[in-house]
């Protein structure tokens, strides 16, 4: 009810993960096509993040600010390069992301 964490239950081996801050709990999160890797929006102290996690053993890859008002949505392109980030309606902003080097 208050996006505190995000649970995964591993249906394979019973392990449940955590991770802290999920900014939504209907949007937000986008995988590559290949189900690899999966980015997440998170709040932190009012500010908008994008973690990075390995779905093998859900581990945090990488974890960056990302320079939007009110963070709307993500997603993975289509090669699985880059992130793209959209801001809220008011701002009208597209920011595009690498997973590993930040604001292309």
């Amino acid at each position: 009810e208050f996006n505190l964490w995000l649970t995964i239950w591993s249906l394979t081996d019973k392990n449940v993960s955590f991770i802290k801050n999920p900014k939504y709990i209907d949007k937000g999160l986008s995988f590559t096509s290949n189900g690899k890797f999966m980015a997440l929006a998170e709040r932190e102290n009012c500010k908008d993040f994008i973690g990075i996690y390995y779905c093998g053993d859900w581990k945090l890859m990488n974890h960056f600010q990302v320079d939007t008002v009110d963070l709307a949505d993500l997603m993975w392109s289509h090669d699985d390069t880059a992130i793209v980030v959209w801001d809220s309606l008011i701002e009208c902003w597209i920011l595009i992301y690498s997973a590993t080097q930040g604001l292309l």
